[in-house]
């Protein structure tokens, strides 16, 4: 059957067609990005005029960072293929805040990778009239690369680049001195707003926790590297943390309102599939145990997260491939609805040993409404009082069937969705019971009802929940 770490490639594909990783800055992760072409029409936009930093936020799992890669390809391409001066490139790894990198600490990090993105990339860049081959800088590129001055390693804060450095008498650099170096050419390559920069990406803003932390990041940021020639600006977050990050007054001026990215339509699941199988089929015969039916399903489940469609996907492959010995002859006789009906149950047993009943009324009548809440709206829930309300809610949201997608600096007003384990969970049929007896404890006005069966607004809908149907 082969190794279970490549039984992918036994199925005829090069690698798993169902990996979650965020797409690259590049025509493959262009080919697999569907339905996105108006955000990133927007995001193009926002980045070529520039110089503020351009923002997008959304769901954890809906695609903000494939988003930004292809956008930033897509810009890269353009400018190096088209009739105009200006230039752009992207940044060759992306960037995450940290609380414990002080400000000067990050930009040296910034700088570095920017200076090896033009590096990496000076053969292919045009010389601009009246310069002599402002793309080549030998100091840099030996403080940087020179195997006595720089052991380069991968990972820092976690998720991006860094630096670990020893003694380079011979170049002769302090750190200082290579920021200002770097600052320097950047203005040789980018003399104006016009002429382009390097397009780098900061991802995962919600690793501060709140928007209150990462608006104190950003401003800390703001003087030290935001007015910095020669680089543009992408940030991605969760819902409601970009929002209240672009609120900040100190930011004024320096970032763009947040393109809010959406639950991906229905209609583009099928392509979606599809284009992920034909991209990495290596045999004309390369199968997995799932059909098109399969996914939308699952689609339709998640309302769109990608992120824990492909996840859910690739798990039930490898079960497929450890439970079944001739899936090899035979891949498609397997159920994959039973199977995602265990995946719910197990679930439920799972979050039902720790939740009390009265948790588990409140995720039902949640999943019932299918729509965002706040914590004022404790009373549609049967509570008396705001506080019991929010320490249900906050237990939901430790055991990640319920999402904080929108925290601003007000606690009381953070508004809350279901998660995909959420669904998953509801998908188990076992809430049923609870949404019924949760109902005869609710008082029965006739205002309630009508608010129940006609699905009016609450507090917490937004035009993404009202507006039409995403999933």
């Amino acid at each position: 059957m082969g190794d279970k770490q490549m039984f992918y490639r036994d199925w005829g594909f090069s690698t798993n067609p169902f990996n979650t990783n965020p797409l690259p800055a590049s025509e493959a992760g262009e080919k697999l990005l569907v339905g996105r072409e108006q955000t990133i029409a927007q995001l193009k936009t926002r980045v070529r005029n520039g110089p503020k930093a351009s923002t997008i936020e959304g769901l954890n799992g809906i695609g903000k960072t494939s988003i930004a890669n292809v956008a930033a390809f897509q810009l890269e391409r353009e400018s190096i293929n088209g009739p105009g001066d200006s230039l752009f490139l992207s940044c060759r790894n992306e960037f995450q805040l940290n609380a414990e990198t002080s400000p000067y600490e990050f930009r040296t990090k910034v700088l570095q990778e920017v200076i090896q993105t033009l590096i990496e990339r000076k053969n292919d860049l045009p010389v601009r009239p009246g310069m002599t081959d402002p793309y080549s800088n030998t100091v840099l590129d030996r403080y940087l690369n020179s195997t006595e001055s720089n052991a380069y390693q991968a990972g820092i804060l976690g998720a991006t680049i860094g630096f670990s450095r020893t003694s380079a008498p011979s170049i002769g650099f302090e750190q200082s001195g290579f920021d200002k170096a770097a600052l320097d050419w950047l203005r040789i390559v980018f003399p104006a707003v016009e002429d382009g920069g390097v397009i780098c990406i900061i991802d995962n803003l919600e690793v501060l926790e709140t928007s209150r932390d990462a608006a104190q990041m950003l401003e800390e940021l703001r003087d030290v590297l935001f007015s910095v020639p020669g680089i543009r600006w992408i940030m991605c977050g969760a819902r409601g943390i970009v929002h209240g990050v672009a609120s900040s007054p100190r930011l004024l001026g320096y970032l763009h309102r947040p393109i809010e990215v959406r639950d991906l339509q229905r209609q583009y699941a099928f392509n979606l599939f599809e284009k992920r199988l034909e991209a990495y089929r290596v045999r004309d015969d390369a199968t997995v145990p799932v059909s098109k039916n399969d996914f939308l399903a699952l689609f339709k489940l998640y309302r769109g997260n990608l992120r824990s469609v492909l996840f859910d996907l690739d798990q039930y492959c490898q079960y497929v491939f450890e439970n079944f010995d001739d899936i090899e002859e035979d891949v498609t006789h397997i159920d994959f609805p039973d199977w995602l009906q265990g995946e719910a149950n197990r679930t439920y047993s799972a979050v039902s040993k720790v939740a009390s009943d009265k948790d588990l009324q409140v995720l039902a009548y949640s999943c019932a409404r299918d729509n965002s809440f706040r914590f004022d709206d404790f009373k549609r829930f049967g509570f008396k009082e705001r506080e019991p309300f929010m320490e249900c809610v906050d237990r939901l949201v430790h055991w990640g069937v319920v999402w904080c997608v929108e925290d601003d600096f007000d606690h009381n007003r953070r508004l809350h969705r279901i998660s995909p384990k959420g669904w998953l969970l509801e998908n188990s049929g076992n809430l049923d019971h609870f949404l019924g007896s949760f109902h005869n404890m609710v008082p029965a006005t006739p205002s309630d009802a009508e608010w129940f069966k006609d699905g009016q607004k609450w507090s917490g809908s937004t035009s993404t929940d009202t507006d039409e149907e995403d999933i």
